[in-house]
């Protein structure tokens, strides 16, 4: 009995390193065809995510750990759900933040008023008050949120929701090949370590084609 405990033992760091496999269908899902949106030549991590979603929220403290430890070939952005007309604002709001040069800032203290401080922000006004609070001048947010900037992107999102095919958030898509869906998945940590499985998968894959 001690002889076989010592030989378990001996074999748990190789099975504790080894790498886990995911599986399509399973863990992640493949989109045809590939649709990546930048062209830095880098690997696309794209998180569809939505302000009022509490899973969003959630998974934000997930992705910000994350982020300190990509590595340099990974770009990390966002892309607004467009699920519904009830979520075109808070996109709207996104990707004014964005042209406003204020979108780092901006996003956890929407995540924070909505989510930790129970504040709709379900109008142009509520979403005003919180970028002035937070330096924006209100001329210049209401001019960004009407912007043809901010309505072509918006035209953007919806069609790469649709291409992603998005059901729900938050989901990443990794490389413009793979989504993951994190509600089919259990946990967040899980999400995270299926997301850096398929980055090694679309560095493979891209030094082969």
């Amino acid at each position: 009995m001690k002889k076989l405990l010592l030989i378990w033992l001996c074999f748990l760091p190789l099975v504790s390193h080894a790498e886990i496999e995911y599986y399509e269908d399973i863990h992640f899902t493949e989109i045809t065809p590939v649709t990546p949106v930048t062209n830095t030549g880098k690997i696309e991590v794209i998180e569809v995510f939505w302000y009022a979603c509490s899973h969003c929220f959630s998974f934000e403290k997930y992705i910000q750990a994350w982020l300190k430890t990509k590595a340099d070939d990974v770009e990390y952005t966002r892309v607004p759900g467009v699920l519904s007309k009830r979520w075109i604002l808070l996109a709207k709001v996104y990707y004014a933040a964005r042209d406003l040069g204020v979108e780092e800032k901006l996003t956890p203290m929407l995540f924070n008023h909505i989510h930790l401080l129970n504040n709709k922000v379900n109008s142009v006004a509520a979403a005003e008050k919180v970028f002035v609070a937070n330096g924006v001048a209100a001329k210049d947010f209401r001019k960004a949120i009407k912007s043809f900037s901010v309505n072509t992107k918006i035209g953007q999102a919806k069609s790469l929701n649709k291409k992603y095919g998005i059901k729900g958030v938050p989901a990443l898509i990794i490389d413009g090949r793979y989504r993951i869906d994190s509600g089919s998945i259990g946990s967040f940590e899980k999400v995270i370590d299926i997301a850096n499985f398929l980055i090694k998968k679309a560095r493979t894959e891209r030094t082969t084609q």
